[in-house]
């Protein structure tokens, strides 16, 4: 399964209400198929600026990031189910790009650089496809 990031911003609501909030939340992730990595408090935070959710305007939230794997059929029920949400002002999915090792970090590096052997090789082939043509 992909793996993806929900990067959502809750009102700024009560301890209790938000807990009630992100157990929601994790909830309708674990029952669509989903299995959770991990949660991350951003914290409460102005917002960058004045955002307008089912008809009220909100000018600070909590930020929290909870990373999930499910299968890809089903993000964007999940996106439908945020966005209907009257706790989420902001709810964002992103898929998680599996990242990439550099390559001289296990092996040495040559930067492209030939050595003998790769030198008479490709001279060697170099002289065969001149005599084809």
């Amino acid at each position: 399964m992909p793996q993806y990031e929900l990067s959502v911003i809750f009102k700024a609501l009560g301890r209790m209400d938000l807990s009630k909030a992100i157990k929601r939340t994790s909830e309708t992730i674990l029952n669509s198929g989903g299995v959770i990595r991990s949660f991350d408090n951003v914290g409460l935070r102005k917002l960058p600026y004045k955002m307008f959710k089912h008809g009220n305007r909100y000018d600070e939230g909590n930020y929290y990031i909870i990373k999930f794997d499910c299968p890809p059929n089903i993000v964007p029920d999940l996106k439908a189910h945020f966005n209907l949400d009257l706790d989420i002002v902001r709810p964002k999915i992103l898929r998680q790009e599996k990242e990439i090792s550099r390559p001289c970090h296990h092996r040495p590096c040559d930067f492209g650089e030939m050595n003998i052997d790769m030198r008479e090789r490709l001279k060697d082939d170099l002289n065969k496809y001149i005599k084809k043509l």
